[in-house]
């Protein structure tokens, strides 16, 4: 009896990871898993920058002196990626991280801007599948460029934005969600 009662339950954490493994993932930050991090390191209530680990942080600031910080199981975390899991369409280190019910509903990363878009959608391309992508022109008072505009849909309902001038003329957004992720809003990195 007991010995079926573990291979039921070696059943079931086999059948778990293995749904880990079918979930999307951006900058290895996996949609609908809980996120299983430790909050960044701090000094003097500021949190410092670390590109050999992924780490979270929250938006209020570290946990004061001698408390543990949790991540919270709805609201957004930003999250400080590892050098080795940024991807290269990814600019900088942060990813911004909404949670729903404690479980990762959206990823989003800063792209590179209207000078590597390019090279960013075939980036994008190459790990989501082609995609049909919109060209529109931004013109603002001394200068114009171009956007990209392009979205994947995956399996599971899972949607993939990219704006490659979003938050202006050096930095695009691209932004992984599920259906119950709440609404992108536009020229926010959310």
């Amino acid at each position: 009896m007991a010995r079926n009662a573990l291979f039921a339950l070696a059943l079931a954490a086999a059948a778990s990871q293995a749904h880990a493994a079918n979930e999307p993932a951006l900058a290895g930050i996996t949609l609908r898993e809980r996120p299983q991090l430790d909050e960044c390191p701090e000094r003097q209530r500021s949190y410092l920058a670390d590109d050999r680990t992924t780490c979270f942080e929250l938006p209020s600031g570290p946990a004061p002196s001698g408390e543990a910080a949790s991540i919270p199981a709805n609201g957004r975390i930003m999250v400080n990626v590892a050098l080795a899991d940024r991807p290269s369409f990814m600019q900088g280190g942060d990813a911004m991280v909404t949670l729903r019910d404690g479980r990762v509903q959206s990823v989003a990363v800063r792209t590179h801007g209207a000078g590597q878009d390019s090279a960013d959608l075939r980036a994008l391309e190459d790990r989501f599948g082609r995609t049909s992508p919109r060209y529109l022109s931004t013109a603002q008072r001394f200068e114009s460029y171009s956007n990209i505009r392009a979205d994947w849909r995956l399996d599971g309902a899972v949607t993939v934005y990219f704006s490659s001038t979003e938050l202006g003329r050096y930095s695009g957004i691209v932004r992984m969600q599920t259906p119950e992720a709440p609404p992108h809003q536009v020229g926010q990195f959310d």
